[in-house]
């Protein structure tokens, strides 16, 4: 990646999405390892999704449309075509389930 590219942190979504928050005013860091802590809970009446980047809440969002259970995950790179290259490390990841959404 370029030295002056500018990179941030996005949560996609695929179903039906209300009232979100994403923020551009924090980037996400190079070169070092960055924590990022997600929360979703997929109540079928309607639940949310949280995304950290060290600890700051970066995004979120009403989400409804959903069974109650997730089916999968990705942890990896979405990028740009024009992206020709990267690497994503994942350290030390934790899957759980919690009771509500701090």
């Amino acid at each position: 990646m370029e030295e002056d590219q500018t990179v941030y942190i996005h949560r996609i979504v695929f179903i039906e999405d209300i009232q979100q928050f994403n923020t551009s005013t924090i980037t996400f860091p190079q070169n070092q390892w960055v924590k990022i802590s997600t929360c979703l809970d997929f109540s079928p009446p309607g639940g949310n999704a949280k995304v950290w980047q060290n600890d700051t809440l970066v995004s979120s969002s009403n989400i409804q449309g959903t069974c109650g259970v997730l089916e999968q995950v990705h942890l990896g790179l979405y990028a740009s075509p024009t992206l020709s290259s990267g690497t994503i490390y994942n350290d030390s990841v934790l899957i759980k389930e919690v009771t509500s959404c701090q």
